[in-house]
């Protein structure tokens, strides 16, 4: 009679725990990856726009700036209150390619905003696209962070 009542029950659990964790992988994301759309956004909403040049699959660098800023609930608090953000990528792995048309669009804003080619960096521009900061990788986490965009200068 057991065995009758845990299969069922060991089943619904994982089908559970599965609809839940494919519900928290559709979340939206708050980064958008076309640049009109979120200078629109930043005009609109009257936010800065916070550019994020990033290798995700090769650049060290990058990915911590990920996990220790970008990943942290502390940081998509602030963005979504304070910011309108753009991510332009630029994997090297092939399972990891971008169409060609985003590669493209990534390519010249990468030529206008970052033609040095440095990895990770972070522009912060207002809606006349006007720079307002720039940075890399910067230690001490997401508060750290967040210190730093909320004391840069704003027109």
């Amino acid at each position: 009679m057991k065995k009758n009542v845990i299969w069922p029950a060991i089943w619904i659990l994982m089908y559970c725990y599965g609809s839940s964790m494919a519900q928290q992988k559709a979340a939206p994301s708050l980064w958008y990856k076309n640049y009109e759309t979120a200078l629109d956004q930043a005009r609109a909403t009257g936010r800065p726009l916070l550019i994020r040049f990033s290798g995700s699959d090769w650049c060290r660098s990058c990915i911590k700036l990920d996990k220790e800023v970008f990943s942290s609930s502390d940081f998509e608090g602030y963005a979504a209150a304070h910011l309108v953000l753009l991510e332009l990528d630029f994997p090297r792995m092939s399972k990891n390619r971008l169409s060609k048309a985003q590669k493209k669009h990534n390519e010249n804003l990468a030529a206008k905003y970052n033609p040095e080619g440095a990895f990770p960096l972070i522009v912060l521009l207002d809606s006349t696209e006007r720079i307002i900061a720039r940075t890399g990788y910067r230690e001490g986490g997401a508060q750290h962070f967040i210190d730093f965009l909320s004391t840069t200068d704003r027109p």
